[in-house]
């Protein structure tokens, strides 16, 4: 049991928190934690760079003139900025209500909704789904139904574009200033298994960010009969 209070010298001051078994599950006291701290993520992302160069492959990997791009976990919108620049059609879902509030006011010519992918209603005929460093966030159970609704959904030769955490697949419970996350962790070979009869891998490389080892992955839609 994590119990955490605004004494705690990890959390800054006027944070409150609680006791992580009683109050919230996993996916709620992540979302909560998100929306808690939105000011302080969205300050967070933009001092990074900005996807540019995974954008720019996606973008060349499908091949099309202003394709109708989907943004899992759109966040402060700081890489909807770049991929707008390449097309005028895009979606940016994001599981944090605050979070997308930041995202409108930064990027007033995105179009950004509050959502759950895990409940998310895709729409159809897309040509690019983006998923930077949010899927990270659900269990393997969840990732393959992303997926399989991903290849309903994406025209023939969609692009999904992802970033996860790399290690052998398992679960952990994160405690920073920002608050509790639940993040889990995945290899690729784990991901290419779970792909393997909807998609084609197009483009892979390890990598790490901020001193943590991640893995991006392009996948290419397959031709089920």
């Amino acid at each position: 049991m994590v119990t955490l209070s605004i004494l705690d010298p990890h959390l800054k001051k006027g944070q409150l928190w609680y006791d992580e078994n009683n109050f919230m599950d996993k996916k709620t006291r992540t979302t909560f934690t998100y929306n808690h701290s939105a000011k302080d993520f969205a300050k967070m992302f933009d001092t990074g760079k900005p996807r540019s160069r995974d954008i720019n492959n996606a973008f060349e990997l499908r091949g099309k003139k202003n394709p109708l791009v989907l943004e899992v976990g759109s966040g402060s919108g700081r890489d909807a900025k770049e991929i707008l620049k390449q097309t005028n059609r895009y979606i940016g879902i994001d599981i944090a209500e605050h979070m997308v509030e930041i995202a409108k006011k930064k990027v007033p010519k995105g179009r950004f909704i509050q959502a759950d992918i895990e409940s998310f209603v895709y729409p159809k005929r897309l040509d690019i789904i983006f998923a930077f460093d949010s899927l990270l966030h659900i269990c393997v159970h969840a990732l393959e139904k992303f997926f399989q609704n991903a290849h309903t959904n994406l025209n023939k030769d969609g692009i999904i574009y992802i970033s996860m955490k790399t290690g052998p697949y398992h679960e952990e419970t994160h405690v920073d200033c920002y608050g509790i996350r639940t993040f889990y962790f995945y290899e690729m070979e784990e991901v290419e298994t779970l792909t393997a009869e909807l998609f084609d891998i197009v483009y892979q490389e390890e990598r790490s960010f901020d001193d943590e080892a991640r893995f991006v992955m392009a996948f290419k839609k397959k031709e089920v009969c």
